[in-house]
């Protein structure tokens, strides 16, 4: 499963793991979620309904939920604190990856480790430029979660 995430200045798309990520390192690093709005017609779909409130705190369903410019911009600036820590080697060169296939599913890798991996582990090295284009565009406002 994937997330998109959609603004005036353009999409970024990710996977849900990365997603969950990126947003329990911005809440490590103080970023407080202002909320979302609900999607586009989100009234209209549920008027007469009142056990379909939306719900703020919901950044994870991937149902078009509106993130303001404000709250992209703090997220971004949680995460981009955190650059000049992230390793610029791969630091998970040496740790043993198993590989997962099964029909119809595209290969899947999987860390074999027994031990935690740090989130500086998973956005450093290699990954380090595409999470600096991540930073990047929370900075330049909101977006919708698709």
């Amino acid at each position: 499963m994937g997330v998109l995430l959609r603004g005036d200045h353009g999409d970024f798309a990710l996977n849900n793991f990365s997603w969950a990520t990126l947003l329990r390192l911005a809440w490590d690093q103080g970023w407080r979620p202002a909320g979302t709005r609900p999607p586009r017609g989100w009234e209209a779909m549920t008027r007469g309904d009142p056990s379909r409130q939306w719900n703020p705190a919901d950044y994870v369903t991937c149902r078009g939920q509106r993130v303001g410019d404000d709250d992209a911009r703090n997220l971004g600036k949680a995460l981009g604190s955190v650059m000049d820590d992230l390793p610029n080697h791969d630091p998970l060169g040496d740790v043993s990856v198993v590989r997962c296939e099964a029909p119809g599913c595209l290969p899947r890798v999987v860390f074999g480790v027994d031990r935690q991996i740090h989130p500086f582990e998973l956005l450093g090295g290699p990954n380090k430029e595409a999470f600096a284009a991540f930073v990047a565009y929370c900075r330049r406002g909101g977006f919708e979660i698709w």
